[in-house]
């Protein structure tokens, strides 16, 4: 078991520059129902085209789902969103917890049946780092494509990645 620290870095809240612990805080009610919408490239006439299936997790601030579409060359993504973004918005376990769950579900009864010819799934995260580490521990499913890869988005950009497999053991990293 891990207990998470997260730092706060909103000089606009209260608990601004100090640790806060995400144990036993109280939700929110933040929640991705009705935040997720599909942007598909020009280059796919049909669901079962889709083989580079990219996720735009936007949990506190947005990006720009048809940037990462263009710029890592996916065949769709698929941008997630809450009603409410801003940095240190989910200090919550319990919210953070509900929230990976409903994105499991999403892809797991809509996305990978929708797409059912998905080879590739490249993700990035904008969230703090808590949420990214326990989103991490809960998507390691031996259903998920061969390839996966995670990618730091920083000043609009996308520099880097981590290129990780289910079942593998080694963890590549991708300059681009």
């Amino acid at each position: 078991l891990t207990n998470y620290y997260c730092w706060n870095r909103d000089i606009n809240k209260n608990d601004k520059s100090r640790w806060i612990d995400c144990r036993d805080k109280r939700t929110k009610g933040q929640s991705t129902n009705g935040f997720v919408k599909t942007v598909m490239s020009s280059n796919v006439n049909t669901p079962q085209e889709v083989k580079k299936l990219g996720l735009s997790i936007e949990m506190s601030i947005t990006s720009n789902p048809e940037d990462f579409l263009m710029k890592i060359g996916l065949d769709a993504v698929c941008q997630i969103g809450l009603e409410n973004q801003s940095i240190g918005n989910l200090f919550s376990e319990k919210e953070q917890v509900k929230i990976i769950g409903e994105i499991r579900t999403l892809l797991n009864n809509d996305l990978f049946k929708n797409y059912p010819n998905i080879e590739e799934l490249h993700i990035t995260i904008m969230a703090q780092a808590s949420f990214i580490m326990r989103f991490g521990a809960d998507f390691n499913q031996n259903h998920f494509p061969s390839v996966i890869k995670i990618y730091h988005f920083e000043n609009q950009k996308y520099p880097w990645c981590f290129n990780v497999s289910p079942n593998k053991t080694d963890v590549e990293y991708s300059v681009l």
